[in-house]
């Protein structure tokens, strides 16, 4: 499309100038037809060759002058993709450290409570306590503060949320499990132990499935980040080339 916009440019500045010209050789034509006179036949000759001159020459200056516009453009646009595709690439390059940290952190709290679940006593707020996050909602901020240092604000207020929701069931757990050795105070110990290792084994079956699925979804981030830095670098290096 570039390539023919200069053409059809050049036609079109070629022929406003013959139309420009037109009284001058039409005139010299009915005065030739009139008089038949050599000089009038020379006269529209001229008339005809300065316009053609003119048309060519104008077409010349056309093209040239697209040509340079044409290079000016296709330069800005790519210092602008360059500029660009760089600050995302730099956006994308502070962030993904963060996220990783993030997945570790999910990872190590998924795996730890999945070892819990298979033991003979599982104890929820234990496991929790092993990995130094603070069941008291106030002190739980500065906890993930110290452990999770290069993760991003909203990613951290993420694993705020996903760690709120297993310090509320560490907390429903201990008191499901008091509340069921109130009630079963008549029955055999061995009843009330089988039924309070079954809330903790749920529980923590639950938890490990919860923090399963938010480690997919920052998998998933993590690998549309690296695909978009791919992107991001094959852009900048096609536009330098194209400087």
């Amino acid at each position: 499309m570039t390539k023919i916009a200069p053409i059809v440019l050049a036609f079109c500045v070629g022929l406003s100038a013959s139309f420009f010209t037109l009284p001058l050789w039409v005139m010299s034509a009915i005065t030739f037809a009139r008089a038949g006179n050599r000089s009038d036949l020379l006269g529209f000759s001229g008339s005809i060759l300065g316009s053609v001159i003119t048309g060519a020459i104008a077409a010349i200056a056309v093209v040239y002058a697209w040509r340079g516009i044409s290079s000016q453009i296709t330069q800005d646009r790519e210092a602008v993709t360059i500029d660009l595709m760089t600050r995302e690439e730099d956006r994308i390059e502070a962030a993904l450290p963060g996220l990783e940290e993030a997945l570790n952190f999910v990872d190590r709290l998924s795996q730890r409570l999945s070892r819990e679940g298979m033991s003979s006593s599982p104890d929820f707020a234990m496991v929790l306590d092993d990995l130094n996050i603070p069941l008291e909602a106030d002190q739980l901020r500065a906890a993930l503060a110290d452990q999770l240092p290069f993760t991003d604000t909203r990613t951290k207020i993420t694993i705020e949320r996903v760690v709120a929701v297993l310090i509320h069931r560490a907390r429903k757990v201990q008191s499901d499990q008091h509340l069921l050795k109130i009630r079963s105070a008549s029955g055999t110990q061995h009843d009330v132990n089988v039924q309070v290792l079954h809330i903790s084994y749920h529980a923590m079956r639950e938890a490990v499935a919860f923090l399963d699925d938010r480690k997919q979804e920052i998998a998933a981030k993590i690998s549309s980040y690296r695909a978009r830095l791919k992107v991001c670098r094959e852009k900048i290096v096609k536009a330098m080339d194209s400087q």
